[in-house]
């Protein structure tokens, strides 16, 4: 599936099994292209367009969700 991922600097869109494997990949993504990489501490995760983007901020559940940052770190260790 398509998602955009934010959160902080991050800001990727991918391809992913699920929400989780997106952040994890946008984190992998983020590191590779920029000298520094800043986050906050939620993932934001869609797959209609970036959340950070729409004014007003709006959600539509489910096919957007927010995910911790720790979970995010926990997945990215895992796989990179």
């Amino acid at each position: 599936m398509k998602y955009y991922v934010e959160s902080g600097s991050v800001k990727v869109v991918l391809t992913a099994p699920n929400e989780l494997s997106a952040c994890a990949r946008a984190l992998q993504v983020a590191i590779t292209n920029k000298e520094l990489v800043e986050f906050e501490d939620m993932f934001m995760v869609s797959q209609t367009g970036f959340i950070g983007e729409r004014n007003p901020f709006t959600m539509t559940v489910p096919n957007e969700v927010v995910i911790n940052a720790e979970e995010v770190i926990d997945e990215y260790s895992k796989r990179f």
